[in-house]
């Protein structure tokens, strides 16, 4: 390894090089070994804007994992070390991962408050990618505290965003598509939820996110439950639930556990 021989730039440089493929196919505990190889790098390379970026990616493959108290540690270390080099990009991207992990751990008001700030911080700095996925956050957020009317106006702007960005972003604007479907579906719109389901479905197909996938999955299986389709339910809860576990994500353990739920009222 590169870190071993005493290059430790090179060494950050690999770990950094691979984040398309992770951020796509997730291999999330390979990850977890690349991001701390990066952080040790990046501190024997004394780069602290490398430190920052690696530290927020390894706070962020920890949320997913559920490993919470890493998470949040990794990510206050994160814009720390962002801010003594006065990187306000880094600062707010560290933000964006400890309000993602608000948002997983129940605490979806105090996500969607960090959110609408992040919408702001981005719009100032003038970064539209990073605008776009505060805005599905943000939309995400409210949605699920049953502000259904702003959560799309808000995913209406992120699609707008994402159209007009000079490089395509097919796997983001899928993703928006993912957070508008499960909007209709808890406004009990139950129509559009299916179709834009199935349109995120197709395109996470094509992208080859299986992440992605069991999202659009989940997203059927709920519009499935609600119309009583119970048989349809199963089959897309048991295609999200092998996913996740194909990809080692601590939401497959949630998912099965309404599988099984939903076959054991159906027995």
């Amino acid at each position: 390894m590169s870190l071993a021989k005493g290059w430790p730039d090179l060494a950050w440089h690999l770990s950094d090089v691979l984040w398309p493929l992770l951020l796509h196919r997730k291999h999330y505990r390979d990850r977890i070994d690349i991001d701390l190889r990066g952080v040790e790098a990046a501190r024997r390379w004394g780069n602290a804007f490398a430190e920052a970026d690696m530290l927020k990616r390894l706070g962020r493959v920890c949320t997913t994992l559920g490993r919470y108290r890493e998470a949040e540690e990794h990510l206050r270390g994160s814009a720390a070390v962002a801010a003594t080099i006065d990187d306000q990009r880094g600062v707010a991207d560290a933000r964006e991962g400890l309000a993602l992990l608000y948002a997983d751990t129940d605490r979806v008001a105090e996500a969607a408050a960090e959110f609408a700030e992040l919408v702001g911080i981005n719009r100032a700095l003038g970064s539209d990618r990073s605008l776009a996925l505060s805005l599905i956050h943000l939309g995400t957020a409210l949605s699920r505290i049953g502000r259904c009317s702003e959560a799309l106006t808000h995913l209406s702007e992120s699609a707008a965003i994402f159209d007009r960005l000079p490089e395509p972003d097919p796997y983001n604007s899928a993703r928006v598509l993912v957070a508008q479907a499960w909007v209709h579906c808890r406004a009990q719109d139950f129509g559009r939820a299916s179709e834009v389901a199935e349109e995120a479905l197709g395109l996470m197909r094509a992208v080859g996110s299986v992440d992605g996938l069991a999202h659009s999955h989940e997203v059927i299986a709920e519009v499935a439950r609600h119309r009583g389709d119970t048989a349809g339910a199963v089959d897309h809860l048991r295609q999200a639930a092998h996913l996740l576990t194909s990809l080692g994500s601590s939401r497959a353990g949630a998912v099965s556990d309404r599988l099984r739920s939903l076959v054991d009222d159906d027995s």
